[in-house]
């Protein structure tokens, strides 16, 4: 009944265990890091976020042991000056972490997704489309880090990779319907243990004749 005004105040009143649920409507991401220690978000349907000044919108870059999960089905935009919509440390976050959501535009040249999934722990992102026009959808530069990274969506179209792991030599499961980067590799993936791609069609312009999709260096099983 009495509903905080602003995505900032809500996030700065919520305590580790809340869940903030924000209501349909066009919010803007404001300057301070939206992200908090055991604070988890649930966007209703309806609900667009978008952010144009400097900064990311989520950043877990100095948490520790307690993560947070953003659940629902909002609309993600970055304007050209934005950071992330979700920033790590180049080690990634030590826990276990899920994001959904519907659609994420970006016209950052920051990675939407900046590093991610360390030894032990995975990641679990769910949506619809994710457009980066000036960078990388997800991308983590040479960390020698064991993770699992599961990623479902309908499309993900992007000026440099789709997914890029660096070093990394992680596992997981990636589902798509269609992945295409306009300059690079759609998938530059050090695997790990396993690596299941689930994917109707891949385009890139990779590799020595520029025409490649996939680039992997692997110490497991890929599946195609």
């Amino acid at each position: 009944h009495l509903p905080f005004a602003t995505l900032a105040s809500a996030s700065q009143a919520a305590t580790t265990g809340s869940v903030i649920f924000v209501y349909p409507g066009t919010y803007t991401a404001p300057a301070e890091n939206l992200a908090k220690p055991g604070v988890d978000w649930y966007f209703t349907p309806g609900t667009t976020v978008s952010k144009s000044a400097a900064g990311d919108i989520f950043d877990i870059s100095g948490f520790t042991d307690t993560g947070m999960n953003v659940y629902g089905y909002a609309d993600f935009i970055l304007g050209s000056s934005a950071g992330s919509l979700m920033n790590s440390i180049n080690a990634g976050p030590t826990f276990d972490y899920t994001f959904q959501c519907r659609d994420i535009f970006s016209d950052s040249s920051t990675s939407v997704v900046d590093y991610f999934a360390p030894d032990d722990y995975s990641i679990n992102w769910e949506f619809r489309n994710m457009s980066a026009s000036a960078g990388s959808g997800f991308n983590q530069l040479n960390i020698y880090s064991d993770g699992l990274v599961n990623i479902t969506c309908d499309e993900i179209i992007a000026k440099d990779y789709c997914i890029g792991t660096g070093n990394g030599f992680k596992a997981g499961q990636i589902r798509a319907k269609k992945l295409t980067s306009t300059t690079n590799f759609a998938v530059h993936w050090y695997a790990g243990s396993n690596l299941s791609l689930i994917v109707d069609y891949a385009s890139g312009v990779g590799g020595d004749v520029s025409t490649l999709a996939y680039r992997f260096t692997s110490y497991g099983d890929i599946n195609i």
